[in-house]
């Protein structure tokens, strides 16, 4: 039994402008950072180009703007963050998705992170049964469907195929 609710998984704010798309970072690590760390990315797909707008220990911004014609791919990686994973066959991962871009100058760097509990896995020789609280227990974050839909939308915006992160 799986379920998924958004309060288990931390990712950036997702919003449709007219026929904008509007990226922002994740409300509580703005409040865990007193608003020190910002990130915002505006997609304009009838003018061609993608705006990155940054803000460092609040003070130090940095906008970019970067044409379509730049991106090579929108790249989509993923990470188990698992502490101690590897004492335990049978454990319920943390998980963290990175959605980013790569130029065609090769240059390549994360748009945004999802980070959230993931769900039970078990490799062990028991069944699923035999872990039977953990299995009927798990509630997962929605970190993999939001980091999905983010790459699918930037890919079908920017015309760009999606790879893995080289790095």
């Amino acid at each position: 039994m799986n379920r998924s609710f958004r309060l288990f998984s931390i990712g950036p704010r997702i919003q449709k402008q007219g026929v904008r798309l509007v990226v922002t970072s994740a409300l509580r690590l703005r409040i865990l950072s007193l608003g020190a760390f910002s990130r915002e990315v505006v997609v304009e797909p009838r003018k061609g180009w993608l705006m990155i707008h940054d803000r460092q220990f609040w003070f130090v911004e940095r906008t970019r703007l970067i044409p379509f014609e730049q991106v090579e791919v929108v790249t989509y990686g993923f990470e188990d963050w698992t502490f101690g994973g590897w004492f335990s066959r049978a454990r319920d991962t943390q998980e963290l998705f990175r959605v980013g871009l790569r130029l065609r100058n090769g240059k390549e760097f994360d748009l945004f992170r999802f980070y959230g509990e993931g769900h039970f896995v078990n490799e062990s020789y028991f069944p699923d049964w035999w872990f039977w609280e953990d299995f009927l227990t798990d509630l997962s974050g929605t970190q993999e469907q939001e980091s999905r839909a983010l790459v699918e939308l930037l890919s079908k915006m920017m015309g760009v195929k999606v790879d893995r992160p080289r790095f």
